[in-house]
């Protein structure tokens, strides 16, 4: 029996468990949203993904039920690996990938099928998470592998400022202070190294997109 070329590791469904999160911006105001947690910790919006629901929909369900804030995912241009969408589901805002031409990204598989190459391409305003982070779970966590998608997201209403009223019963319990902050000062609160690491990639992206930087 033939050997993987790659290397691999395999977790049944009772071994992992996929969140989604979003860097929620105010883009006009150069605004980040962050939460305070009771027992100390400044973190990002983020939570586990329910059965049969989309990562894109768990994150901005996360977004709203910890900051009381609806929000929709920002297209962003962005580099990404997933291929580009089917000739019929691709919008104007697609630009083409490293040539110009989709065509060229194509690659006879010898077998009689077209398949894309797998590399990296550009793309603009498109909704896919710009980070993905692995979490390995420790005995007290069940074991296994905790897997984070993060997005970029807006408030879906500039006006609306967030409150501890508005937040569920279950995240009033968990957090006692929700507030938008400058980027700098975003960076600067955050607890953990890699919510820092997936902000800056968030405020780089943000700022191709919607700043000319």
């Amino acid at each position: 029996m033939a050997a993987s070329c790659s290397e691999a590791e395999l977790y049944t469904s009772d071994d992992f468990v996929e969140s989604a999160g979003a860097v929620l911006f105010r883009v006009a105001a150069r605004k980040i949203l962050v939460l305070h947690t009771r027992s100390g910790e400044y973190v990002l919006a983020k939570g586990r993904r329910n059965c049969g629901e989309s990562r894109r929909a768990a994150a901005q369900r996360e977004v709203a039920e910890e900051s009381g804030l609806a929000c929709r995912l920002l297209p962003l241009d962005m580099s990404t690996r997933a291929p580009p969408p089917e000739p019929a589901l691709i919008s104007p805002l697609f630009l083409a990938s490293p040539t110009g031409e989709y065509a060229d990204e194509i690659q006879r598989d010898p077998g009689g099928g077209d398949h894309h190459a797998d590399v990296s391409r550009s793309y603009a305003g498109v909704c896919e998470p710009f980070a993905m982070q692995i979490r390995r779970l420790g005995n007290n966590g069940g074991g296994g592998v905790k897997i984070i998608w993060w997005f970029a997201a807006t408030v879906a209403d500039e006006d609306k400022v967030p409150t501890f009223d508005s937040m569920t019963p279950a995240e009033r319990e968990r957090f006692d202070a929700v507030a938008f902050v400058s980027f700098d000062e975003a960076l600067q609160r955050l607890t953990f190294e890699q919510d820092r690491e997936v902000v800056r990639r968030a405020i780089a992206l943000v700022g191709r997109t919607y700043y000319g930087e």
